[in-house]
């Protein structure tokens, strides 16, 4: 998804609108993409939390997003640090056709 990847380069919060699947079935990616971008940007437990909160919201029946929204503004700053810290990390990192150049070099040598 092109817009979600833009969305994580830009280094500010964002909210991910999942594609909406039958019986819920985008919640568990939802809920992935929260696990490992809190784990890599460690955004800190409140506005982990926040986000986590908001996400679900958003992409489950949307019935929580005013209440969401209110504990999520708070926790802005953290995030947006949070954020860039993640893309800063990640574009330091060696692109695709590095890493693919270099595991193949490995096996051929």
């Amino acid at each position: 998804e092109e817009s979600f990847v833009r969305g994580l380069w830009a280094q500010r919060p964002m909210v991910w609108q999942a594609y909406r699947q039958a019986e819920g079935a985008h919640l568990p990616k939802v809920r992935a993409f929260v696990e490992r971008w809190v784990e890599a940007a460690e955004p800190g437990p409140a506005a982990a939390a926040a986000l986590a909160r908001m996400e679900t919201a958003w992409n489950d029946d949307m019935a929580d997003v005013p209440q969401a929204l209110d504990a999520l503004i708070p926790a802005l700053p953290a995030l947006r640090d949070a954020s860039a810290r993640w893309a800063r990390a990640n574009g330091a990192r060696p692109d695709l056709a590095t890493r693919l150049a270099e595991f193949v070099a490995g096996k051929l040598y």
